[in-house]
């Protein structure tokens, strides 16, 4: 196995969102990832905001329970190809911001799928997609991943994310 390399993958922190990770681990069989699921969100600077900043109580809010136990099963299933998966809050929405994030967590590559549009649980929240672009790493798309069944479209359902990418 080659070097672990680490992987930031934007989200909007639906379960449906995880297919881009799935499509990317089954294509890439012989690697090891650090996964980063990052999430712009476009916080107030008031003095209060900024002192009681607390990225564990903004991911409580804008993650649901299903997406928390869909990632861990990810984690479980595939723990011999990831080596970490974590959860980020960008919470600046400058392309200069996103290229230091980028910089100063060492990241590969980032891995999204251009087909998904994203949905998002807070007003707050910003698609990183046009942001990650201006950066120099390396970006792979992953088409099709939006291969579920048209009744379970807007169903949160755990088991969706393994069902949708069974191969017919």
């Amino acid at each position: 196995m080659s070097a672990v390399k680490k992987v930031l993958i934007p989200t909007d922190f639906n379960v449906k969102s995880l297919n881009v990770l799935l499509e990317f681990l089954r294509r890439n069989p012989n690697d090891q990832f650090e996964v980063i699921l990052a999430h712009g969100y476009d916080m107030s600077y008031s003095f209060r905001d900024l002192l009681f900043y607390s990225e564990y109580k903004i991911l409580k809010k804008i993650q649901s329970e299903e997406f928390r136990e869909s990632c861990k099963l990810i984690e479980n299933t595939y723990q011999s190809k990831i080596t970490k998966l974590k959860f980020s809050i960008l919470t600046g929405s400058t392309k200069r911001y996103v290229k230091n994030y980028v910089e100063a967590n060492n990241i590969d590559c980032i891995v999204c799928c251009n087909d998904y549009k994203m949905k998002f649980k807070s007003r707050d929240s910003f698609n990183l997609l046009p942001y990650l672009k201006a950066t120099k790493v390396e970006i792979i798309n992953i088409e099709n991943t939006q291969n579920v069944v048209s009744e379970l479209e807007h169903s949160e359902q755990l088991a969706d994310i393994f069902l949708s990418s069974v191969e017919q």
